[in-house]
């Protein structure tokens, strides 16, 4: 593509944040994109080529469903008073990884199939330099699936952090 190419995304998507009490959390997203496609490349000479055969594949890199859930829980009594719990997915339709003239995929071009992965977090809250703080392990891609969000590497295998936020 040159930079002069013309491309063109349409969808929509939304958000909604829900606490109904202090203790829990949930926040869900989705987006659709109907329209994600090159429509002039000022770079192709209409002679030498077909436009529309060639170009007419979705962006690369462009998903046309996405969908993402988290949600957590701090245990406010008990033993376990303080001890937040959360875990969530997110889901990714279908992409094109190279819409190039020669993968396109129109043409039998190189893609990355639809995929769910699931993230996971625990957090306690402890004293630092008798400050709050907490402590959070989080845990993505938990169940270590193989799956490509773009691009031609595939995304991390499951990751560990360990983090901690001070208060003050």
């Amino acid at each position: 593509f040159s930079a002069d190419a013309t491309q063109r995304t349409e969808g929509t998507e939304f958000e909604v944040i829900w606490s109904p009490n202090r203790n829990y959390q949930a926040i869900m997203s989705a987006s659709w994109m109907w329209t994600a496609k090159t429509v002039a490349d000022p770079s192709i000479l209409p002679n030498n080529v077909n436009f529309d055969a060639i170009f007419n594949g979705r962006l690369e890199n462009a998903p046309e469903y996405t969908f993402n859930f988290f949600n957590k829980y701090t245990f406010g009594e008990g033993n376990l008073k303080g001890l937040t719990v959360g875990g969530g997915l997110r889901y990714s339709s279908e992409i094109v990884i190279s819409a190039s003239r020669d993968w396109n995929a129109r043409r039998g071009g190189l893609t990355a199939g639809d995929y769910i992965v699931v993230d996971a977090l625990i957090g306690y809250p402890i004293r630092i330099l008798d400050m709050p703080a907490t402590l959070n392990l989080s845990v993505n891609n938990l169940f270590d699936s193989t799956f490509s969000e773009g691009g031609w590497n595939l995304a991390p295998r499951r990751q560990f952090y360990l983090s901690t936020g001070v208060r003050f």
